[in-house]
């Protein structure tokens, strides 16, 4: 097997192949392997990795509606949040404005910002023009503009 479909022991045809027909529900996530696990920069990743960088016809590729909808809609179903992850009336939503063609995640880098100069990773992402949240714009060009329209959302 080459090094793009198998890089770090994971055979990344079978983690697609496993994306595809899985389903989980509210309450699996602990279910999910550990590697099946994203950072921040999965979503990116997602995007870039598996739907644009792809070439077609290539049999891990997936189609760009089924990536956006597991990021958006099935997330937030399996977290038990039914008025979230759509665009429709009466649902809440935030909504990214991507550079599609220019969207790109960086290596992580640990930075030392947390109480105590405690260390955390950080991974930015470029591509993201807009990120609205409840009709505001709170990021502008990986930018942020000091909104904070939304709330931090609890378990119940």
């Amino acid at each position: 097997m080459d090094r793009s479909t198998r890089l770090s022991g994971i055979d990344w045809q079978d983690f697609a192949n496993r994306l595809l027909q899985r389903h989980y529900g509210p309450g699996e996530y602990q279910k999910i392997p550990d590697h099946d696990k994203g950072d921040a920069g999965m979503p990116t990743y997602a995007l870039t990795h598996w739907v644009r960088d792809k070439a077609a016809g290539y049999p891990s590729r997936l189609p760009l509606e089924f990536v956006v909808k597991k990021l958006t809609h099935d997330s937030a179903r399996l977290f038990g949040m039914t008025d979230r992850g759509t665009l429709e009336p009466g649902a809440k939503a935030d909504v990214n404005v991507i550079d599609y063609d220019n969207l790109s995640v960086s290596h992580p880098e640990m930075i030392y910002d947390l109480p105590a100069g405690m260390p955390r990773l950080m991974q930015t992402a470029n591509g993201y023009e807009k990120t609205f949240v409840s009709g505001e714009v709170v990021q502008e060009n990986g930018k942020d503009t000091g909104a904070r329209p939304g709330r931090i959302v609890r378990s119940a």
